[in-house]
């Protein structure tokens, strides 16, 4: 299991990138996602750009993460909600898949 911060690597790996995306793409195991979305919460709260953002990191993170995966194909989306049950697309909800190709 991994020790390191996970946010911190994404961030080297393209620093001038939401590391979001970069989670997103990179990430594949449970853990490694369960992490991510731990710190990401950690950054929301440490880095958000209001008052109100960083109070409600939770929420954000959920919404955040639900509306980048609506980019991402159904492989990737369905592992993502599957292991975070409060992620959802902030319009489309748990389904907001793309179709693969």
């Amino acid at each position: 299991m991994r020790k390191k911060p996970i946010l911190e690597d994404l961030i080297k790996i393209n620093p001038k990138r939401n590391p979001l995306f970069t989670a997103i793409e990179e990430l594949k195991q449970e853990y490694e996602i369960k992490q991510f979305y731990k710190e990401y919460i950690s950054y929301i709260k440490k880095e958000g750009n209001t008052k109100e953002v960083r109070k409600n990191a939770e929420n954000i993170a959920n919404s955040n993460i639900g509306y980048a995966l609506g980019y991402y194909s159904s492989k990737t989306s369905k592992r993502w909600n599957k292991l975070l049950e409060n992620v959802k697309h902030p319009i489309f909800g748990k389904d907001n898949y793309q179709e693969d190709e």
